[in-house]
């Protein structure tokens, strides 16, 4: 009986199955992706150069008098001026559009129960009135104001105003009120808003009029209401500020 000695042999296995088709089709599906992140931006970019600010003052209003328990209030206009490139940053940065916002007649009151009166008016009790502001001298004329050393004037905020002059006298400050301004300027940068970081490069205020006061009982009005921690909460850095021209007040209830 003969018997026949077969090997298992398994049938050859068919070629693997070309990757390119596949390989395109991931190409194409990363590149649509791209392209509508891309326009996404370019609509949101576009969407905050035309809109209007000023519809954005009693939000704007409403946030600051939540995170800081007193009244404010934007009493002038509201705009923003966009920066393309933005000179405040380099490499890949450089092309992220920078922006400078500029806000005229705000103004921050009082704690309720804090009054700041100023002459002609009279003290109060617990309150010696503050002496009657002096008027201020005329704005420096244009191009004579210095850059702080290491700093070129021409950075967005400066640039701005660069006639060292507000477009309007500081608003009417009365007992209520902490501090008021005739214009601030803020440039920042819009890429570290993604991290929950507020980067300002330079602030500059115009004609600020603020009091801090003491009241016979110890209690202050620079202080301000706590708020419970946010688990995500924003950082705040200014890189320069400046001040032209204005008057700050101190008035002391504990002395005699």
């Amino acid at each position: 009986m003969n018997q026949n000695n077969t090997s298992d042999t398994s049938p050859a296995s068919p070629p693997p199955a070309t990757s390119k088709p596949r390989r395109h089709r991931v190409l194409r599906w990363v590149a649509g992706i791209i392209a509508v992140l891309l326009a996404l931006l370019v609509a949101v970019i576009l969407f905050i150069i035309y809109y209007d600010l000023n519809r954005a003052k009693p939000w704007i209003e409403q946030k600051v008098s939540e995170a800081t328990g007193r009244s404010f209030s934007i009493d002038g206009p509201l705009s923003a001026e966009w920066h393309w490139p933005q000179p405040l940053d380099t490499g890949w940065r450089h092309w992220i559009p920078g922006v400078t916002l500029h806000a005229e007649q705000l103004e921050l009151g009082n704690p309720a129960e804090f009054s700041t009166p100023e002459a002609p008016e009279r003290a109060i009790t617990g309150l010696p009135a503050l002496p009657a502001r002096k008027a201020l001298k005329a704005s420096a004329p244009q191009g004579e104001e210095k850059p702080v050393a290491g700093q070129s004037a021409k950075t967005p905020a400066v640039a701005a105003r660069a006639d060292g002059a507000s477009t309007g006298d500081a608003p009417a400050r009365d007992a209520s009120t902490m501090a008021s301004i005739a214009h601030a300027s803020a440039s920042l940068r819009l890429w570290p808003l993604l991290w929950r970081q507020l980067q300002i490069d330079t602030l500059v205020l115009d004609e600020p009029d603020i009091v801090f006061a003491r009241y016979k009982d110890g209690k202050v009005n620079w202080q301000f209401e706590r708020r419970e921690p946010s688990a995500k909460p924003w950082q705040f850095d200014v890189g320069e500020l400046r001040i032209r021209q204005g008057w700050l007040g101190y008035l002391d209830g504990t002395i005699d």
